[in-house]
């Protein structure tokens, strides 16, 4: 019979590699969406112009490396930094928060 710390130390082990694939997933599966996500953020504006377009890329990383992109991400998923939200401009952790309490008690 097996003790109770294996037991508990494979489920944990094992809770520890699905968050892993879910994160993983859910980077990877925004990178290969069609389109750019900068052209999805401003408006549709064909006279726009194309230095604005580069200097969004740098600002949000999107001009690195997939690796680093993918630390990235991971360092701002650890450290509850979401960003903002596109549509009401307030920080993602606040709306976040502000629904997490109705969720709880239910």
């Amino acid at each position: 019979m097996r003790s109770t710390r294996a037991i508990l130390a494979r489920k944990v082990l094992n809770a520890l590699i699905t968050l892993f694939l879910v994160l993983v997933i859910n980077f990877l599966l925004f990178r290969v969406m069609p389109g750019n996500p900068i052209r999805m953020m401003i408006p549709q504006n064909p006279t726009l112009d194309p230095s604005y377009i580069n200097e969004m890329m740098k600002r949000f990383g999107l001009d690195q490396p997939l690796y680093i992109q993918f630390f990235t991400y991971l360092k701002n998923i650890f450290s509850l930094q979401f960003g903002d939200s596109f549509r009401t401009k307030t920080p993602v952790i606040d709306l976040v928060m502000d629904d997490l309490t109705w969720t709880l008690i239910r």
